[in-house]
């Protein structure tokens, strides 16, 4: 599987590193949405080109709340040149932006500054990835295992004092279920995350 991450560095921020990756299912996704959005768009401005013909809308100003209303509506204003006349409306896709925004599909960007000789860019990555289990654990101590509701404090000491214990309790977790492995039938054999791995 080919590498989907490329590691940036420049001398203005001495020993901050950028990874960037890209996610090919995410940038489907918005690619999928961004061309049903164009479609829509198009389908909605393409009534009022039509009303216009017509003659049963005149005037530059209210022909021009119409479109603002559907441009709005489904967020698509940069990627359509719009032109309105007192007796003339026209729109175009705004190809050059549309390809642009596709080029940066999938993209995210993972700001560090611990050095290159302790973690390389694919640790980095897989290391941005593993925080799911961190926010898995948060969310378990809250709400399903240990039943801890939210605390509202006022005081700065109280709301350290909150995080400490909820930071307590996620590493007792995190112990407990490695200790508990066996008894669980937990694979204890999983591969650990390469640098290989799709962002």
């Amino acid at each position: 599987m080919r590498r989907t991450w490329a590691e940036i560095t420049h001398p203005d921020f001495p020993g901050e590193r950028l990874v960037a990756c890209r996610n090919r299912a995410l940038a489907a996704e918005r690619g999928r949405k961004r061309t049903e959005l164009l479609a829509v768009t198009e389908k909605e401005l393409a009534k009022i080109t039509a009303a216009v013909d017509a003659g049963r809308l005149t005037g530059a100003g209210k022909t021009g709340l119409r479109p603002g209303k559907i441009i709005g509506k489904y967020r698509m204003e940069k990627h359509f040149t719009l032109t309105i006349d007192d007796d003339r409306f026209t729109c175009a896709r705004n190809e050059g932006q549309i390809a642009a925004e596709t080029a940066l599909d999938g993209i995210y960007l993972i700001r560090t500054t611990i050095d290159v000789t302790r973690m390389n860019a694919g640790q980095v990555v897989a290391t941005y990835k593993s925080l799911a289990n961190v926010e898995r654990d948060f969310r378990s101590i809250k709400a399903i295992a240990l039943h801890l509701r939210p605390i509202h404090h006022w005081t700065e000491t109280r709301v350290r004092a909150h995080v400490f214990i909820c930071l307590l309790a996620a590493y007792l977790v995190w112990h407990l279920r490695r200790a508990w492995a066996p008894l669980t039938f937990t694979d204890e054999d999983q591969p650990a995350p390469t640098a290989s791995r799709p962002c």
